[in-house]
């Protein structure tokens, strides 16, 4: 039986310029029919709640996690809930490109799989890449930061390296840590050595 499909949004909503007042309702109707299972926003005024005006716009239920960009804005993912009852999101933040923008992560449970995506930000705008099919909602795990400059040994030769960006991180019971490196123009997946889990940031999933 193939997987849910998972469709993804991606919008800068440019805070309150460009005619905002003419534009909300275009953007209420347009996210309305569309009604994706996550949406990746941009700058948002978090006085006036933006994210969730649009995800209360259509029938689905939303649920918004937000980061702070720096800035009067926030940056916010948004998961749909309704029709899926087993639909959750763990997310974490970091500069996983080494661009000075912060990124977003999430493990999404869409229906009985588990899926690792990443919301890349850049000064206009976004891309999302869907990084792995992390198996079925059975599987508990944490989602997790190495941060720039982090310690860890290569599983090959055991020999210390670090972390030249923020790197992703997967923690599963009775495994070793899984880890997506960026190379400059795609992550690359590996597994380190067991006992290297030191994380400044976790976020659970089950």
């Amino acid at each position: 039986m193939a997987p849910p499909r998972l469709s993804v949004l991606t919008l800068n909503l440019r805070n309150l310029a460009d005619r905002w007042d003419e534009r909300l309702p275009l953007l209420l109707a347009e996210f309305a029919a569309l009604q994706p299972d996550v949406a990746g926003l941009q700058e948002i005024v978090y006085v006036m709640q933006q994210d969730r005006l649009l995800g209360a716009s259509g029938a689905g239920q939303y649920e918004a996690r937000r980061g702070w960009a720096g800035r009067p804005e926030v940056e916010s993912l948004l998961g749909w809930l309704d029709g899926l009852p087993q639909a959750e999101a763990s997310v974490v933040t970091g500069d996983f490109n080494s661009d000075g923008q912060d990124d977003l992560a999430a493990v999404l449970k869409v229906g009985n799989t588990v899926r690792l995506v990443v919301i890349l930000n850049r000064k206009e705008d976004a891309t999302i890449i869907e990084l792995d099919t992390m198996g079925q909602s059975a599987a508990d795990g944490y989602l997790g930061i190495r941060r720039r400059g982090d310690e860890f040994k290569n599983p090959g030769d055991s020999l210390a390296d670090y972390f030249v960006v923020d790197t992703l991180q997967v923690l599963r019971c009775g495994q070793p840590p899984t880890v997506y490196f960026w190379s400059g123009a795609a992550f690359r997946k590996s597994t380190l050595s067991t006992g290297q889990a030191n994380v400044l940031s976790l976020a659970s999933f089950r």
